[in-house]
């Protein structure tokens, strides 16, 4: 059996990713004061090309293939 993950080893998984955030969040925008329409042209074709590989990974969370295209437009969004 696996042991839980301690109090320490939380705080530090959190801090961890709030890192990664604030990382994210500063390239964004300092792309995004260098190259102000760009970043909108770089979102979009992220978009687009996360959500032909969603397409393509065949992914099976939903009952129709309606639904299941819908996901994985949504989940490329979320992936931006």
């Amino acid at each position: 059996e696996k042991k839980n993950i301690s109090w320490t080893g939380t705080v530090l998984q959190i801090i961890w990713f709030l890192s990664i955030l604030v990382a994210r969040i500063l390239a964004l925008g300092l792309f995004a004061s260098v190259f102000h329409e760009l970043v909108f042209v770089a979102a979009a074709a992220h978009w687009v090309i996360m959500a032909v590989f969603m397409l393509q990974s065949r992914t099976r969370f939903c009952k129709t293939k309606c639904e299941e295209v819908f996901f994985d437009i949504l989940l490329a969004f979320v992936y931006i």
